[in-house]
């Protein structure tokens, strides 16, 4: 049996009370298995798993299958997530209306969970920024973003503090702050063992700088959404009254009708030993008054008529995109983010913002990966579907055979669902797969997914 942190135990025995031992049994209990799919690339591959309650897109696995050898979670068809966070939806869907478009920013953004969430949330004709400061996951929130395939993101690596001069910008602002990790210790036990009394207060420390920051960037009347995985009172509870006192903040009631998830009057928590997730909490609150930011005017783009034939050619409804130029690479920005990427390209380290087509050599593209993962790429481009085996073998950077395919840039794909690029010629097919994302282990075609 797993040694929790003794202070940890005692910590919790204290705020539970009678509860406490049924707290402990839950953190032994099996962690379950679930995943998000994403609504613009809907396989039917999981319609018979059990509905997450709160997350219309949310489900439940009976058993944890080797997501690395599915093409279709290679391809975005789907994202792995913990069913507790997923309750963002339920949350935004209370304070946030389908028909208005929004101005979103994700500051403490890896993996990617919550910003992809997020991007399947926000109506039409909105935006996102998503932020991760430390580079290798801000790697892995790239990659993930570009997988769910929609372009209106703009992904920076920043401290949240840069963020000062678009404040009075956001419609809504998204604080999943780095935590002492409890609410993760069931599914991860080796994090138990990082946990200390003095890693708590660095992280209570951390976040109430974090919140200071993210509150000011809000609009009057827009919305700060605060979450957590751990169940630190300081981290959590203590962090909104402290945001309420200092601030012109108003606490917003949360739905709690879910059965198994606690409303302690500030926020609502959720234990593994009464809901079907990890723990997390969760809160939120309005910011009442305060100056908005004027918009961001759009500067004019002189593309090369070369890059803007490229965009014509690969892109559907390429009336809604601008074309930007960067030594060879073409880029195609959605209008709705064009004013803010040229304010923040000269302020901030943008890492990503829209689709990137590929490299220009004199008229001839050479397609990029973002290109092909994109839901806006065109329908007109020529797409093989491989068997389980064989889209394996492309994902693993290998040679594959495509007969019957025409010459020239293909996508690769798997259930209609592409994974990248290839280059079919007279005698051969070259595998553009990103070598960096090739999965690496060995698979038993024998095995069944």
């Amino acid at each position: 049996m797993q040694a929790w942190p003794p202070d940890f135990l005692s910590n919790m025995s204290a705020m539970l009370g009678d509860d406490y031992s049924e707290f402990v049994k839950g953190l032994i209990l099996p962690s379950p298995v679930s995943i998000r799919l994403n609504p613009f690339k809907q396989s039917q591959k999981f319609d018979n798993a059990v509905k997450v309650s709160w997350c219309e897109n949310g489900r439940y696995l009976e058993q944890r299958p080797s997501f690395i050898f599915d093409p279709l979670f290679h391809a975005g068809c789907y994202y792995v997530q913990e069913a507790s966070s997923m309750f963002l939806e339920s949350v935004f869907k209370q304070y946030f209306s389908s028909n208005e478009s929004l101005k979103a920013i994700d500051l403490c953004a890896s993996p990617g969970g919550k910003s992809t969430h997020l991007i399947s949330l926000l109506p039409e004709g909105s935006l996102l920024v998503s932020n991760e400061i430390i580079p290798q996951r801000n790697k892995v929130l790239r990659q993930n973003i570009l997988k769910w395939g929609e372009p209106n993101v703009i992904v920076t690596q920043n401290e949240v503090a840069d963020f000062k001069s678009l404040s009075g910008y956001f419609d809504l602002v998204l604080v999943d702050a780095p935590c002492s990790g409890e609410g993760l210790f069931r599914r991860d036990p080796d994090a138990a063992k990082e946990w200390s009394r003095e890693a708590v207060q660095h992280c209570a420390y951390r976040q109430s700088g974090i919140l200071e920051n993210a509150f000011a960037l809000l609009k009057p009347g827009g919305i700060l959404i605060y979450c957590t995985c751990t169940f630190e009172t300081s981290e959590n509870e203590e962090q909104i009254e402290k945001l309420i006192s200092t601030f012109d903040a108003e606490l917003l009631e949360l739905h709690d009708e879910y059965e198994g998830i606690i409303n302690s009057g500030v926020g609502l928590r959720f234990y593994p030993a009464y809901i079907k997730g990890e723990g997390f909490f969760i809160s939120a609150v309005r910011k009442k008054d305060g100056e908005e930011i004027e918009q961001n005017k759009t500067k004019k783009i002189n593309a090369s008529p070369a890059a803007t034939e490229q965009l014509r050619k690969y892109i559907e409804i390429p009336e809604k995109f601008s074309v930007i130029e960067k030594d060879e690479v073409v880029f195609a920005l959605p209008d709705v983010i064009l004013p803010l990427f040229q304010f923040m390209e000269k302020k901030f380290y943008v890492r990503q913002a829209g689709i990137r087509l590929g490299e220009l050599k004199g008229a001839v593209l050479q397609p990029a990966q973002e290109l092909a993962l994109s839901n806006y790429c065109s329908k007109n481009i020529p797409i093989y579907n491989f068997s389980l085996e064989d889209a394996i073998r492309y994902l693993r950077c290998e040679s594959v055979l495509c007969p019957g395919a025409s010459k020239g840039w293909t996508l690769a794909a798997h259930e209609g669902y592409s994974l990248g690029w290839m280059k079919v010629l007279d005698n051969r097919v070259n595998n553009y797969f990103p070598k960096e994302w090739r999965v690496l282990k060995e698979f038993n075609f024998k095995d069944q997914l």
